[in-house]
């Protein structure tokens, strides 16, 4: 029998206390052919799909594919282009400090006038355009017009009595009720 390659299958490392060996997840791990012959634990965790065997023979190592190279031209474009763009910015960024710069000054001599600041400014009211009339706005009349909507007998009248409880209670008041109900 030749040595027994296995790599782990689940994500914790499979020990092989039996021949004090780990088998982590994803790695190619050699087991001597002596080991692997006495091993319950190895032929238990193959069994149980923990880790996986090998097929003899070399182990076909692939090689990681190298990232496509980028056209030097294109490269020195992109950075060029990054170039002018980060000079832009911080131009802009200039422009944005002398701007403010010139606010704070606005808002100096603004204060010193006396004039009111943000919070105790006037509402001004927002004009609008007048909707214009339209020509002639025509209403079709209802097919059905019903002559009278309440019929005559529809008088209802509603009596309410008036009284007063005795006790002072909650209690009271309650059995008063129930009495009322009862004689209705």
């Amino acid at each position: 029998m030749s040595d027994v390659q296995v790599v782990g299958l689940v994500p914790e490392t499979v020990s092989l206390a039996d021949i004090g060996m780990d088998v982590p997840h994803g790695i190619v791990v050699r087991v001597p052919a002596d080991k692997a012959s006495n091993s319950k634990d190895l032929w238990r965790a193959i069994n149980q799909h923990r880790i996986f065997r090998l097929m003899a023979g070399p182990i076909a190592v692939v090689p990681a594919a190298a990232p496509a190279p980028v056209a030097d031209s294109r490269l020195v474009e992109v950075e060029r282009e990054n170039a002018e763009l980060r000079a832009a910015l911080a131009l802009k960024g200039q422009e944005l400090q002398a701007e403010r710069a010139r606010m704070d000054e606005v808002l100096t001599l603004l204060r010193g006038l006396g004039v009111p600041m943000a919070g105790h400014i006037m509402a001004v009211p927002r004009v609008t355009a007048a909707p214009k009339p339209s020509d002639v706005v025509e209403i079709e009349t209802p097919t059905f017009i019903p002559s009278t909507i309440k019929g005559d007998m529809s008088d209802s009248r509603v009596t309410v009595e008036e009284g007063g409880s005795e006790g002072g209670s909650v209690s009271d008041a309650r059995s008063a009720l129930r009495r009322l109900r009862r004689t209705e």
